[in-house]
This record gives C-alpha cells, structure tokens and sequence, in this order.
C-alpha cells in the first residue's frame, strides 16, 4: 500500500469558538472547581489532520481525526423528553424533570429545566449513558498509546444545609473494556447547597477502555425526600500530548477492619495518569494488582484515589506500594484484622479534637505510634473546616496540615487503618466524605475487631430516627451480642465537667435522653467521646465515659458542680490505649511526656 498524508489542520482560537455545550469560548466563565488541568475548560483546541491513505488500486482511504472536544452526552440539559435519551438503573429510578413552576426561585443553568430527584424517601435518581469510543471516533489504539483523556462538567445541587447530613449528588464517569468491565473510575466532588455549583473532572483514559459510562447519581440519605439536581450535564476527550508525572501529595491512608479486605485512599496533583495498588504476603513479591481505582476531583490539583485490596487473610502481615503513572510510593505494611475464633490481645489507641493544634496532634501520633496499635480511632473534630473557611485552597490546606500530615509520622495511617467519629467541625462537608476510605458513606456505622464490637455514631444528627433505629438493631445483632467488649464512640460526649463557649456545658441532652438508655439496654461497656477539650473519666450504671479532647486543641473550662460519677479531669494534652482480650479490657491514658496518668481495667 502507498501511503499519502494529507495535513488538514484547524485551529480555533477566541470569537466565535464552540463549547461542547454549544455555547462560545469568550462568553462568561464556567467555574469548574477552580479550573481544569488540561485547559481551563475551553474547547476545542488544535484540530488533528485527517490521515488519507493511498491504496493500491490508486482509491484514497481517509481515516477522520479524533474528534476533540465534541459533546458525548445527549440530553444533559434534561429538556422535556430528554430523561429518556438515559438509562436508569435498576432500584435507583426516582429521577424526575423539573423546572421553575415546581421549584419557585430556582432557575436552569441551561435551558429551561434539570433532573432532581423524585421527592420520596428511600429512592435514589441514578441515570447512565454507554459511550462507544470506537463509533465515536476515537480508536483503541489511540486510547492504549496514553493520549486520551476525559474531561467533564455537571452543575449540582441539593436543598441540604451547608454541612448538613442529607442527600448527595456527583458526575461519575467509568472505564469500561470492551466486554463491560470497569478498569476505573473518576467523579466529581459531591453538589451540597441549595444554589447550583458547578463541578468537574479530569482524568487519563486507562489502557484497554473501549467504553464510557457517563453516570449522573442522586442518593437520598435523609428523610424529607430525595430533592438532589443536576443541570448542564457535558464529557468530552481531549488530547494528551505529553507524559505527566503525578506527585503523591497524601501518602498512602488505609482504612478498614475486615479480615480479607483492606481499603486505603491516596492523593496525587494530576490524574493525567493510571493509577495502581500493588500487594503481597509480607517478604514477598507485590504479584497482585488492584485494578479498578475510583479517583475524585477535589479541585485542580487534588485527586483523590481509592482502592480496595482483597484476598487477604485474618491475621496476616501484607506489604502494599502505590502507583500513579510512573510514581512510587514506598512499600509500607498491615496488617489484617484477628478472625472472630482468635483470643489474641488487640491495642487500639483513641484520640480526639486535634484541630487546633497539629504540631501537638503529631507528637501523639508519634508517641501512640511507638506503642504498636492494631487500630487508631479519633472521636471527632480531626480538621477545623468549617464555616470559617470559604475557599477550598484553604479548607484542603486544613485537612493536609491538621489531619494527613500528623498522621503521616512514622509511617502510622501507612501501616495502622485509621477511623473517625464526625465532629462539629468537619460535619458531613463535602470534603469530609471526599477523604475518607471508609467502607461505610454514612455518618455512623459499626465494625467488630478480635473481642471488641465497635459502634461508631454521629453525635451532629443525635435526633434522627435513621440513626436511632441503626444503634438499636446494630446492638442487638449477632455481632455484637457475641463480643466480649461493646463500644461506642462519638464526638459530643453525653456528659461532662467542662463547659464550652454559649454553652453551659454538662454534655449533649438529647444523647443523655435517646442514646444513653439504649446503650445501657445492649451491654456497652466503655463510651468514648470528645468536644471538651480535657480529659475526663468515670463509671455510672455499669458504663465507663472517657472523654479525650486532648488532642491538640485549647483546652475549655472545667465546671465547680456537675456530674459526680466522673472521677478523673484533667487538662493535659493526651492519648488514650486500650488493650482487650476475651477476659479483660483495660484502658490507659498518657500525657505528652508519655507518662500515664490514669487507668481502669474491666474484667469478665
């Protein structure tokens, strides 16, 4: 075959320039999560020359360039008619058109309506559309040669409070090989606000994707109705020229207590790349490879990766490396949770209210790291994001300084899972479920661990019936009835000795009044709380209260007359380790010189 290439390159720069949503390049600016990495969300750019083969019998073969920047959604503006141009997905079918006779104040980004939820508990709006790569240009060659990458926009919303635990909404786009299998994932943060906001993603096409899900989810997670929308629902491919070199900017955090699953989360600057987890019996080869990884986009140089290691065994030590491109982390270890048959002793240490002082915050983790723990749990308050914070640059640089980089010391959220109770300064922000690789999305949950039965609750959303029903049934289970130790930990302790600032202190009524009876009723042993800045200790009606708000924080003031069981306050900055066996449980607090300063040991 003689081969003749013809170059028929264009250009589009400034007046005049279309979007993939149709609208021109010089109109108002799109904020898509503080721009985006490939180019500010303006498209297209250079156009690729067609090639044009001459054949043997002299006829010419034209093979199309890629189309960069065309619009790969139909119906994203959700216009009357267009929710069926998407699929819905099996169970999550309570998707609705809406315009601004039904929602007074509110208006379309484009168009003249948007999806929203159908308004009823218990359903979730969950659309997808197939894109195939190959019909739309885009050959697998290309793809597999790393110079394809997928950009997106969504404009999304819900009728949540800033902060507030209620229902969630994001612009998700899979990877799929030629059979339907995910190799990854890339979505965009959470839309939380009544208004509209605006949100994006990035990320590199992985080796062998020959489709696109484009996939618009809603999840109701709060009575009052699913009332999550989405508006100017847009993905297009853009060209990668050139190789990016990722940056781990959050080394690696695991998180979980499974016996034969470990879940971590790591960040980098750029998702320009594929993204890895490699693993092995510890001492040996890292032969197993995790593939798909969801990554999400907090802003323009913060992308969240999350990945799931499985296979593993009860009891086991597993040496884990992650990848981003051609970036290594180092090889760190863990190891597995105790199967429920093993009597071995398990160390767990608990801190809380770290927000106010990282420096602080990392001298315990050094000293709680020293003392080899199986588990490492905060009570609440690990970041001061909050309504004082209004720009993400600055509520990223919260999380990094007061919660990862602390935890970075000595290797401890490399090598020990790490778990949270929601305090009343992250709350359910967006990014307080962006960073976390919790196996649960909620603001409570509950896991067992060798003898101990953990219940973890969210003392902001005390009132909710959801929860209220979730500690009955979760202290009734099999589970739980069956450890040898309950526990439960949360951020508002139920009482306290100490008052904070508007407040007069003496704990949270509505947790004294809901919780502590049910509580007391299914055999929990030891609660765990924080928020008052002290330490504080004491038995009543068969129950131990720790509270451990020493974390870092300043400390509050300690009340003259309050609840006479708490036998121990103290205003030390601390770190509390508890060991437990079958036939014992015993808890002890240390100070920033590592000297113990108080400690109580149960007994069956």
């Amino acid at each position: 075959m003689r081969r003749l290439v013809i170059s028929m390159a264009v250009v589009c720069t400034g007046s005049g320039c279309s979007s993939p949503t149709g609208s021109p390049t010089d109109g108002p600016a799109t904020a898509l999560d503080s721009g985006s990495p490939l180019d500010s969300g303006e498209l297209p750019q250079e156009h690729e020359p067609a090639a044009v083969a001459l054949l043997d019998d002299d006829r010419l073969q034209v093979t199309p360039a890629p189309p960069w920047g065309e619009e790969l959604v139909a119906g994203g503006s959700f216009e009357s008619g267009e929710l069926t141009l998407w699929s819905t997905v099996a169970g999550a079918e309570g998707c609705l058109i809406a315009d601004p006779t039904a929602s007074p104040g509110l208006e379309a980004v484009v168009g003249e309506s948007w999806l929203r939820g159908d308004g009823h508990d218990d359903t979730d709006c969950h659309l997808v559309q197939l894109v195939d790569l190959e019909a739309r240009g885009f050959p697998g060659a290309r793809v597999d040669a790393g110079q394809v990458a997928v950009q997106g926009q969504a404009w999304l919303g819900s009728l949540s409070e800033d902060g507030a635990y209620d229902d969630q909404i994001w612009l998700r786009v899979r990877f799929l090989d030629a059979e339907g299998a995910e190799l990854s994932e890339v979505r965009t943060r959470s839309g939380a606000s009544p208004s509209w906001d605006a949100r994006g993603l990035s990320g590199l096409l992985p080796q062998g994707t020959r489709q696109l899900a484009v996939e618009v989810e809603g999840r109701w997670r709060q009575s009052g109705g699913n009332d999550t929308r989405a508006d100017a629902v847009s993905v297009w491919l853009d060209r990668v020229d050139e190789a990016v070199l990722p940056v781990i900017t959050k080394q690696p955090v695991l998180q979980d207590s499974r016996t034969d699953t470990m879940r971590l989360l790591w960040e980098t600057d750029t998702n320009l790349a594929e993204h890895f987890v490699y693993y092995g019996p510890t001492g040996e080869p890292l032969d197993r490879r995790v593939r798909p990884v969801e990554s999400r986009q907090l802003h323009e140089t913060h992308f969240v990766h999350v990945a799931e290691l499985t296979g593993l065994e009860a009891g086991s030590s597993w040496d884990y490396q992650v990848q981003s491109g051609t970036t290594l982390s180092a090889v760190y270890t863990f190891r597995t949770a105790p199967s429920p048959e093993d009597t071995a002793p398990v160390r767990l240490v608990w801190t809380g209210d770290n927000h106010q002082g990282f420096e602080t915050f990392a001298e315990l983790v050094a000293l709680a790291r020293a003392r080899d723990p199986d588990l490492f749990v905060s009570a609440g308050d690990i970041a001061n994001y909050g309504p004082d914070i209004t720009h993400i640059e600055g509520e990223l640089h919260q999380w990094q300084q007061q919660w990862f980089a602390p935890l970075e010391t000595a290797s401890l959220s490399q090598e020990v899972p790490v778990f949270f109770a929601r305090g009343n300064h992250e709350k359910h922000y967006e990014l307080s479920y962006a960073f976390s690789a919790l196996p649960w999305d909620t603001g409570w949950y509950a896991f067992t661990y060798g003898p101990l039965a953990v219940l973890v609750l969210d003392s902001q959303t005390a009132g909710l019936d959801g929860q209220l029903s979730f500690i009955e049934e979760t202290l009734a289970s099999r589970d739980f009835q069956a450890a040898a130790w309950r526990i439960a930990t949360f951020h508002v302790a139920p009482y306290s000795n100490a008052t904070k600032t508007g407040s007069n202190g003496r704990g949270h009524e509505t947790i004294q009044a809901d919780w502590v009876p049910r509580l007391e009723a299914g055999g929990v042993d030891l609660v765990v709380s924080a928020h008052y800045h002290s330490y504080q200790q004491g038995e009543q009606a068969g129950v131990r209260y720790a509270v451990v708000g020493g974390g870092g924080a300043t400390f509050d003031t300690k009340l003259e007359e309050a609840w006479d069981f708490i036998s121990v306050y103290r205003h030390t900055h601390h770190y509390a380790v508890l060991d437990a066996d079958p036939e014992a449980l015993t808890w002890t607090a240390y100070d920033l010189d590592d000297v113990a300063f108080d400690s109580f040991t149960l007994t069956r």
